[in-house]
């Protein structure tokens, strides 16, 4: 491994650890946000103080609720009743108390306890409309509707106000994620819809889970923005555009709302609870536009790309696939051969492994780019050390002298460094991608017993310190992920030019960086990373049995009798190389001039002084 691969590899582990450590909230920001959350936390303790003030206690059974006691002086009684509408794919179960989506559950998926999967439950969600001005002012979620008609797909309800009437109708798709609901007022208007839910945890690792659930929101005429995930709160005011949706998005899960009128405005809201009762609260406060009528599409279901990216509202976005080229790469290349390899193939462990060797051939001229330009750097060694010798003490000197031998011989410094940075895109995508794949949620491979998740073969349970950085079990991927990043830094380190050598420490610095956090990550990231390492020895031993460096030597003194033919040859990475090459060149050339009149000078003040 040259000098250029190992500042390659660097660049890449300085910004997955910028992303870690500028990704945490400061002292001030986690103050603010607490204070954020304590004002949040009273509002909700004071609503419902006052719907308990306004109806007797209610005790919840499994369909059916009284509230209320049956006796002479007690109010009359009310039943709360969930009406169940069910596809083949989604479970909703509507109460009359509020009018509102009370329970969802995915029928398809499991939690991984293998218990049945709810997105919420009466207990962790508030649904409602305000409607009504100053003292009179009131939410929806106090009223108790009637239900007004009911079929397999559909449910009515109607409340009256003090001023008119509500009605809000359901209607769920037959084969999609899809409830559609409509809320129609006559007499009174509705200006504020108020919906907060305490995200439930469904997956193995509640430390990952959490910190892939916040808050997506659209604005209009912008792409999808979400509030932080790492921060343990945040918040945002959002009164400059119309807003097309809102998502309450966990890791593989999300529960949106679309209204066919953008709202007018909104606040949105992501707070993390002390302990493990749930992921975070959501709470999404949004202006409603004029009139009557209002209609929403609600989705509850799975962050599938395709199912998403078909409802044509920007809602894929909550799958966070990377921003830019590396966003571009999972959409455009490994997205379609996942799903291509997954229509032929049952095993997501195999799928992966032809997918790596898929990935490994479209990079192969990249990385025999790179090999070749260490070869040839090795080559021109002997050189190389002559001129810092020749030059010791004038490092300026040097650098022209070797840039001059570069460009005699065809050789250029950064061959090894582009081709790296050219398949950063690719390695970035790929850590991207595993984690947020939803296909390969809760599938075995090998010892993995959930490739979306960590594969653990040894839970040695909390330890202090250790928990925090390692965490408290031993991911055999992420293991051997690591010994293999070793093995390879090994193999490359024979081959490194000897003037490398305060450099040689930091290849395996890097794996041991990444194994603390790839432990917690997912295993099929850590066995893709595995397979990749395996292959790029292959290459490697297969580059050296091919490539005869005496032949290389003979190439490049043959390059410096012929100096057209040296600057004709090479391909991508020698020609974006060797223009690198020559704006240093002409960067030093620029500075030794300076430094020759910036010395001429000192020399005619000191023979004036004479």
């Amino acid at each position: 491994m040259d000098r250029n691969q190992v500042i390659g590899f660097t660049l890449i582990g300085i910004l997955f650890l910028g992303f870690m450590y500028f990704g945490q909230p400061s002292a001030e920001e986690v103050k603010r946000q607490q204070a954020v959350r304590d004002s949040i936390a009273a509002y909700n303790d004071q609503k419902i103080a006052d719907s308990i003030a306004k109806l007797p206690a209610k005790q919840l059974t499994s369909d059916s609720t009284t509230i209320g006691a049956p006796d002479s002086n007690a109010p009359a009684q009310v039943v709360e009743q969930l009406i169940t509408l069910e596809n083949d794919l989604l479970q909703v179960k509507l109460s009359n108390v509020g009018g509102k989506v009370a329970f969802i559950k995915l029928n398809d998926y499991r939690r991984s306890d293998s218990s049945d999967l709810v997105l919420t439950n009466p207990e962790n969600t508030y649904f409602g409309f305000n409607y009504g001005d100053g003292k009179d002012a009131k939410n929806t979620n106090d009223l108790v509707f009637e239900i007004a008609s009911q079929s397999k797909s559909s449910v009515s309800f109607v409340a009256n106000t003090n001023g008119g009437t509500v009605e809000h109708k359901y209607t769920l798709d037959a084969d999609r994620y899809i409830l559609n609901f409509t809320s129609k007022w006559n007499g009174v208007t509705a200006k504020i819809l108020h919906w907060q839910n305490e995200i439930l945890q469904q997956e193995k690792s509640l430390q990952t889970e959490r910190q892939q659930t916040t808050l997506y929101y659209k604005e209009d005429e912008r792409s999808a923005d979400y509030l932080s995930e790492m921060s343990e709160n945040d918040e945002e005011e959002l009164s400059e555009r119309k807003i097309e949706w809102v998502s309450f998005k966990q890791q593989f899960f999300n529960w949106a709302v679309i209204p066919e009128t953008p709202f007018t405005k909104g606040k949105v809201v992501i707070n993390q609870p002390e302990g493990e009762d749930y992921l975070k609260q959501a709470t999404a406060t949004m202006g409603l536009s004029e009139g009557s009528e209002h209609k929403f599409m609600m989705y509850m279901g799975p962050n599938h790309y395709q199912t998403l990216n078909r409802l044509d509202i920007g809602l894929e976005k909550v799958i966070p696939l990377g921003w830019g080229i590396f966003g571009w790469v999972n959409k455009g290349l490994v997205i379609p051969v996942f799903n291509f390899l997954s229509g032929m193939i049952s095993s997501y462990g195999i799928i992966i492994l032809i997918l790596t060797i898929f990935i490994k051939v479209i990079l192969l001229f990249f990385t025999y780019k790179a090999f070749m330009s260490g070869a040839k750097m090795r080559a021109l060694k002997p050189e190389l050390d002559e001129i810092k010798k020749k030059n010791e003490g004038d490092a300026q000197a040097a650098q022209m002298e070797q840039m001059q031998l570069y460009r005699q011989t065809g050789v250029s410094p950064f061959g090894g460094c582009l081709p790296m940075i050219l398949q950063f895109p690719i390695l970035i995508a790929m850590f991207r991608f595993f984690p947020s794949s939803i296909e390969l949620r809760q599938q075995k491979f090998l010892w993995a017993d959930d490739l979306s998740s960590y594969d653990s073969i040894w839970d040695f349970g909390y330890v202090p310190i250790i928990d925090s950085i390692y965490g408290d079990h031993v991911s055999l991927f992420a293991l051997l992920m690591t010994i293999t990043t070793f093995v390879y830094t090994l193999i490359n380190q024979q081959y490194q030019p000897q003037q490398q050598k305060e450099l040689k420490y930091l290849p395996y610095i890097m794996p041991i960086i990444f194994l603390s956090f790839l432990n917690r990550y997912s295993a099929a990231l850590s066995y893709y990373y595995f397979l990749a390492n395996l292959i790029s020895i292959g290459q490697t031993y297969l580059f050296k049995a091919f490539v005869d460096e005496k032949k290389l030597r003979a190439q490049i003194e043959e390059n410096k009798n012929n100096p057209k033919k040296a600057a004709s040859g090479g391909g991508l990475g020698s020609n974006l190389g060797k223009g690198m090459q020559d704006r240093m060149q002409k960067m030093l050339e620029q500075q030794q001039n300076k430094q020759r009149a910036i010395e001429q000078q000192r020399a005619q003040k000191n023979k004036g002084k004479k």
